[in-house]
């Protein structure tokens, strides 16, 4: 519906628009919170900690399609229970208070607010567990040299499923710190350095425990036919996951700048 500057303003004053808050105003608050709104879906998406993660809902997403209907979403919403759904929102609003209380504040509708979030755990939650590996699996096929058990379980394994965005984004500015005049094999050591620091100050019992379902997931899911060789190098390293945790955890944060640096 498009407003006129004599209709009554939306924003509840009850005067007219051209009195009130302006055809212009009205504009940019409507592209606010739309842009509010993808912020809101997309947090689970940057925020693996705040997925879903009961049996319910795991069995529910078993069978989802890959790309969820609308229908869909709303049975995936049925298969969060409320203790899982107060964990997803109140949990972020603990952890992250300042950015939720932005994006609530921008969007002027806590409760719809709410369920955008859930829906967007749920799709989250569906795409968490598609095969990350049909770009990677061709190169591990055809090989001539043995795989590196860190290079296959990281090629099955999507880096942003482990670490947040904001975990990625403040490890990239701790490692652009390093003065770029160091010479190649310093500033090497230097990066690997920032890297294992980061890595220790951020890995949590919940970072064991979510590398321990992803993995899981992997071998469930082999071996692909289509790819024998790497679904073989692939298992190998699952059986090898307490011994490689450390390295596999350190790979991934690594890989999680891409999506940091794709967007400078």
């Amino acid at each position: 519906m498009k407003l006129g500057r004599n209709d009554t303003c939306p924003c509840g004053s009850g005067r007219k628009v051209k009195r009130c808050c302006g055809v212009d105003a009205l504009r940019d608050l409507a592209r606010l919170r739309v842009e509010t709104a993808e912020e809101l879906f997309e947090l689970a998406l940057n925020f693996p900690r705040y997925r879903p993660r009961t049996e319910e809902f795991d069995a529910w997403a078993r069978a989802a399609p890959d790309e969820p209907t609308d229908e869909a979403i709303e049975q995936g919403l049925s298969a969060l229970d409320p203790p899982e759904r107060e964990r997803i929102l109140a949990g972020f609003a603990s952890e992250h208070p300042r950015v939720w209380e932005g994006v609530l504040a921008d969007f002027g509708n806590d409760a719809l607010a709410a369920e955008i979030v859930l829906k967007g755990a749920v799709v989250a939650g569906v795409a968490e567990r598609l095969r990350p590996w049909d770009e990677a699996f061709p190169l591990l096929e055809d090989g001539d040299e043995e795989v590196d058990p860190i290079v296959a379980l990281a090629s099955s394994i999507r880096a942003t499923d482990v670490w947040s965005v904001i975990e990625s984004g403040e490890t990239a500015e701790a490692l652009d710190a390093i003065p770029d005049e160091l010479d190649d094999g310093e500033y090497e050591r230097r990066w690997t350095e920032v890297l294992d620091l980061e890595l220790r100050n951020r890995w949590t019992a919940w970072h064991d425990e979510r590398l321990d379902v992803l993995v899981a997931r992997v071998r469930e899911s082999l071996p692909d036919p289509d790819f024998p060789v790497a679904s073989s190098s692939v298992l190998a390293a699952c059986d090898q996951l307490d011994a490689l945790r450390q390295r596999l955890a350190a790979a991934l944060l690594s890989d999680s700048l891409d999506r940091i640096y794709a967007t400078a």
